[in-house]
């Protein structure tokens, strides 16, 4: 693969000790490449898409969801980190990576996700008329695609549809600010926000393997 070796000389020589690597699935000689030089497989990122343009949404018209108000970072922060705490990704499937540490990632993220708000980010949380119960993270690029790039909804409120309608709320604040794409991934394991997606109208368009390569761990 071109640029690996050169990759592998730069992290020995820096004393890198984790580097993260990612293919398409469909390249099977990439895939050889990188478990014969090391790279254990940690998990399978699979992207969903609708074309905005061709299929556009409505608005879902929930009066539970609504853009985050200020002051309600810490509770997005808390949902995240107990949505995530046995999340799949790559990060907690390294049994190397420290799990408290890797939850942190995404609590990390979802409040900075709220503090960023502004003009091409927003987040939209679900409330029960006491607290923040659900919550999902969007951007917007300059090209016109919008992302769901985070999210999670709290154990006590699943299974009354929310993840989908945050899911469709965000599309829809998206498509009305110019976006004509709409994405997000998770990994192959998340069954339930990929039949969320699947019942907003998105389908799967891309997959990608992640792997991970410890510079401490000899190659057989």
């Amino acid at each position: 693969m071109e640029g690996l070796a050169g990759a592998l000389d730069f992290c020995r020589s820096q004393g890198v000790e984790l580097l993260i690597g990612r293919c398409m699935v469909e390249d099977a000689e990439t895939v050889h490449t990188l478990e014969a030089a090391g790279f254990l497989l940690m998990d399978t990122l699979v992207y969903y898409q609708r074309n905005l343009a061709r299929s556009p949404v409505t608005d879902p018209g929930d009066d539970r969801i609504r853009l985050l108000r200020d002051g309600e970072g810490e509770q997005v922060e808390a949902i995240a980190r107990e949505c995530f705490r046995d999340y799949g990704g790559h990060y907690h499937a390294d049994p190397r990576l420290d799990r408290r540490a890797c939850t942190e990632v995404y609590a990390s993220w979802a409040r900075s996700s709220c503090e960023q708000q502004g003009a091409s980010s927003f987040v939209l949380v679900a409330d029960d008329g006491h607290s923040v119960v659900a919550f999902s993270t969007f951007s917007l690029t300059a090209a016109g695609e919008g992302e769901l790039l985070l999210g999670a909804v709290s154990p006590r409120a699943r299974g009354s549809g929310l993840y989908r309608l945050l899911t469709l709320a965000g599309m829809y604040r998206l498509q009305s600010s110019g976006a004509s794409r709409f994405i997000t991934s998770t990994y192959l394991g998340n069954w339930g926000a990929q039949a969320s997606w699947a019942a907003a109208g998105l389908s799967p368009h891309a997959a990608y393997h992640t792997f991970h390569r410890w510079f401490d761990r000899p190659i057989a």
